[in-house]
């Protein structure tokens, strides 16, 4: 079955392009309060699982468009006293886990407010049609 694809200014590329800046800007804001860069929280989520050498923290997490590179993160983190270094790799300081989850409800907080006034079907349906949109562009 065929569709037409709406010509409109509020078209499919204009509003994921919206929500994707509004996103970033919003997630943006709540690292910067807590005080971390996008691969510095990157990290830590990475370290909260559990300890990791310097080589695992590289590999598992690659440099993204317009980041520092984990390795730098990692040492940030290292000198700001966050992450620690220990016999069974890196790992976040008393400190560190305290910053870790005060972030993560931060970002919980704005996930929330991302789905208010959207039903839990509602939310599976357009999950699955952008990535039913994204494998058919492949």
């Amino acid at each position: 079955m065929s569709h037409p694809v709406s010509d409109s200014p509020r078209g499919l590329v204009r509003w994921i392009d919206t929500i994707a800046e509004r996103l970033e800007k919003r997630t943006a804001r709540v690292l910067r309060k807590a005080g971390v860069d996008r691969t510095e929280w990157r990290v830590m989520t990475m370290l909260e699982r559990g300890p990791a050498t310097h080589f695992e923290v590289v590999a598992a997490l690659p440099v993204e468009r317009g980041s520092s590179a984990p390795a730098d993160a990692l040492g940030s983190l290292v000198l700001r006293q966050v992450v620690e270094i220990t016999g069974r790799g890196y790992t976040l300081t008393p400190s560190g886990e305290l910053l870790h989850d005060e972030t993560l409800a931060a970002i919980a907080a704005l996930r929330r407010k991302l789905v208010v006034g959207i039903t839990p079907e509602d939310w599976a349906t357009t999950v699955a049609t952008l990535e039913r949109i994204a494998r058919n562009l492949r």
